[in-house]
């Protein structure tokens, strides 16, 4: 994703982002080990699910829409690069990817997840025969 600082571009790591130079080649693979190492991994207290008890105002609910956030991001990026090389074997990754977010975060999810979700589905239906 470029970023908003000529020359650099953004990579979502973990809960934060990678600042990394444009002359840097990506390496989807590395990217992919890397920031799957990097998020937090799901608890039965975390992410918070319970929105009554933990309102808008609490550290708990800043940090489980961080969480959320971070999951969302790496999907994007994920779909992102597979309809930019359109590889069959991406393309699966970017759905089981948006799949399990989607699945995992429960309803209701924000509309643009599906869309994104969508527009994977829709780059995959027309690159492969299956």
């Amino acid at each position: 994703e470029k970023g908003t600082i000529k020359g650099f571009r953004l990579e979502p790591m973990g809960m934060c982002q990678k600042v990394v130079p444009d002359s840097t080649p990506f390496n989807f693979r590395e990217w992919l080990s890397e920031s799957e190492q990097r998020l937090p991994k799901a608890t039965a207290a975390f992410p918070v699910k319970d929105k009554k008890k933990f309102g808008i105002e609490t550290w708990e609910h800043m940090a489980s829409e961080t969480y959320w956030t971070s999951l969302y991001n790496r999907a994007f990026h994920i779909a992102q690069h597979s309809l930019a090389t359109k590889e069959p074997e991406v393309m699966r990754l970017a759905i089981k990817e948006s799949v399990a977010l989607i699945e995992a975060h429960g309803e209701p999810c924000p509309d643009y997840w599906y869309k994104n979700l969508g527009g994977v589905l829709g780059g995959f239906a027309q690159r492969t025969p299956e």
